[in-house]
C-alpha cells in the first residue's frame, strides 16, 4: 500500500489568534489553511506575528517592540538562521534588542517550529494509524518525508520524528522515516499505478 499524502488545503486544523492574523495579511486569506501552519514558505510569516502579539502585551522592550511592530514580513530563513546561531548578524541582533529581547524572539520562533513538527506528525500519523499496518518490527510503516524545510530547519526533523515515536509509538506502531529524492514525483507515479 501506498500513501500519497498531500494536505495543505485541510481546513479543520483550529487555528489561533495569531494564525488568523497572518491569513488576514495573505493574497490567498481562508486558503490553504494546514499548509499555512506548516509550510516553511509561511513559518516565517507565523513567527512574525507571534511576535507582534508578544510586543502587543508588552512582552518586548520598547526598542525591540517598535522594530517588531514596523516589520510587514519575516523570512522563515531569518527565523531559522537565527535559532541556528542566534549570535550572527541579524535584524535580531541590533542595540534595539537586548538579551531579554532575542531570549524571546528564541522562545517564540522555536515554539512555531515545534508546532510544525507536532502538526506534521499527527498529520503523517493518522494514515499510519487508519492503514492498521506497522504493527511488526518486521514490516514497519515507511514513511517518505519531503522538503527542504523539513530537513533544514532548526530541530523540525528530529521533533517531528520524536513527536511521530509518541503517537505511533504509543499505538504499538513501528515505523522507518526515509528521504528520497523528488518524492513527490515518485510518490504520485506509485499512486497511479496502484489504482
Amino acid at each position: 500500500m501506498a500513501i500519497n499524502l498531500e494536505s495543505g488545503a485541510f481546513a479543520k486544523c483550529p487555528r489561533t489568534d495569531i494564525d488568523l492574523a497572518f491569513d488576514a495579511t495573505m493574497p490567498s486569506e481562508g486558503k490553504q489553511k494546514f499548509e499555512k501552519m506548516i509550510s516553511g514558505g509561511y513559518l516565517g510569516g507565523v513567527g512574525l506575528y507571534a511576535m507582534k502579539a508578544a510586543a502587543a502585551e508588552g512582552l518586548f522592550s520598547a526598542t525591540a517592540a517598535g522594530q517588531v511592530t514596523a516589520w510587514e514580513e519575516l523570512e522563515t530563513k531569518t527565523m531559522d538562521d537565527f535559532l541556528w546561531n542566534p549570535y550572527r548578524e541579524s535584524i535580531f541582533n541590533t542595540p534595539d534588542f537586548n538579551d531579554e529581547d532575542r531570549e524571546l524572539v528564541m522562545c517564540i520562533t522555536a515554539a512555531v517550529i515545534r508546532r510544525a513538527a507536532l502538526l506534521v506528525a499527527i498529520n503523517v500519523a493518522a494514515p499510519a494509524i487508519k492503514s492498521g499496518a506497522g504493527m511488526s518490527p518486521l514490516h514497519p510503516v515507511c514513511v517518505v518525508m519531503d522538503g527542504s524545510t523539513y530537513y533544514k530547519t532548526n530541530n523540525l526533523k528530529s521533533m517531528t520524528e520524536a513527536y511521530l515515536r509518541q503517537i505511533l509509538g504509543s499505538r504499538g506502531i513501528f515505523f522507518d522515516t526515509i528521504q528520497v529524492d523528488e518524492a513527490p514525483v515518485i510518490g504520485a507515479a506509485v499512486a497511479g499505478l496502484t489504482v
